[in-house]
């Protein structure tokens, strides 16, 4: 209903670093810095060469690539663009 009357989702699929080397569950709440919620994490995986990554639904509000997240019970994430890619690919 709400994509009906304003034109668009509220929420958009972002990509997401995590600064931890724990497992994060798929279903852990995203908040914004200012602790408001903002979204829900969908998908993650801890990847050999580019640490703790996963996918979320975000607010469009903070979709910026590098905004500072909290996900779960305080673990710090980045908005990162998709697909991704890491130092090590691009360097060859």
């Amino acid at each position: 209903m709400r994509i009906k009357h304003r034109g668009h989702p509220a929420k958009k699929l972002a990509g997401l670093r995590f600064e931890t080397d724990t497992q994060i569950e798929p279903g852990a709440t995203i908040r914004s810095i200012e602790n408001q919620e903002i979204g829900r994490v969908t998908s993650a995986v801890i990847s050999p060469r580019m640490g703790s990554i996963g996918l979320g639904f975000v607010r469009y509000e903070y979709l910026a690539e590098g905004t500072r997240l909290v996900v779960g019970e305080g673990i710090n994430a980045t908005v990162t663009g998709l697909p991704f890619v890491s130092i090590e690919s691009i360097n060859g």
